[in-house]
């Protein structure tokens, strides 16, 4: 069950850094 935890976690990290990277190239500053 941890292990499953710490992979979920790492995916949604995964997801929030791509996230992060669409906002940025989108939205240049």
């Amino acid at each position: 069950a941890d292990e499953m935890a710490q992979t979920f976690r790492q995916r949604i990290a995964q997801a929030e850094a791509m996230a992060r990277a669409d906002m940025l190239r989108f939205q240049p500053e």
